[in-house]
């Protein structure tokens, strides 16, 4: 039963957002591919595709069966849809700037003889 509603659910995604529906004309283009050849013997079914689907296409006779063609016209449209916040005003109250104390730590800046001549790199030690 899964397996049945994930396909349905991807047929549901295939149809509705892409353009397999397409798909569906393909007998129109069998069936214009013959009018066009029995008016021209000698077309290939190449040649149709580049006149119908590569080159410019001409405002003629049949102009409208061509738009008919699978995957020539779409009357599907993307929007993307994007929602605006109005700004909202924004205040800001100064008060006062707080007080900041300010603690001078003393330290001793005699560094003992022994200190001195030791090389940086060495772990630390207890004076």
């Amino acid at each position: 039963m899964r397996k049945q509603i994930a396909i349905l659910l991807i047929l549901i995604y295939a149809f509705g957002a892409t353009d397999v529906h397409q798909l569906f004309k393909l007998p129109l283009l069998v069936v214009h591919y013959e009018k066009h050849h029995r008016d021209n013997p000698s077309i290939t079914v190449g040649q149709f595709l580049k006149i119908h689907y590569l080159d410019p296409q001409p405002f003629d006779k049949d102009y409208q069966e061509d738009m008919k063609l699978p995957f020539k016209a779409s009357r599907d449209y993307c929007a993307a849809a994007m929602t605006v916040m109005p700004p909202v005003p924004v205040s800001v109250c100064l008060v006062g700037s707080p007080k900041v104390e300010v603690v001078y730590v003393a330290y001793e800046e005699h560094i003992p003889s022994e200190a001195a001549g030791r090389s940086v790199f060495q772990p630390p030690r207890l004076i």
